[in-house]
């Protein structure tokens, strides 16, 4: 579970500029456009935090298939 956080965490941390975009884009609308993106940024983030695992293992999977075919 630690890891879990550690890593979530780092992971917001290397997308800080464009959660900042976002945050810069959220502000600066007015009325129902700004509903619309700050939904629109809420669910984008959960999904990207979501599928953090995914991306993980596709990556040690393409790291391990490339270490595999140098031997």
């Amino acid at each position: 579970m630690k890891k879990w956080i550690k890593d979530w965490f780092l992971e917001i941390l290397n997308q800080t500029f464009t959660l900042l975009g976002m945050f810069i884009a959220w502000v600066v609308l007015t009325g129902s456009a700004k509903t619309v993106v700050g939904w629109a940024i809420l669910w984008a983030t959960f999904v990207w935090l979501i599928s953090m695992g995914i991306r993980e293992k596709r990556e040690e999977d393409l790291e391990n298939e490339s270490t595999s075919s140098d031997n």
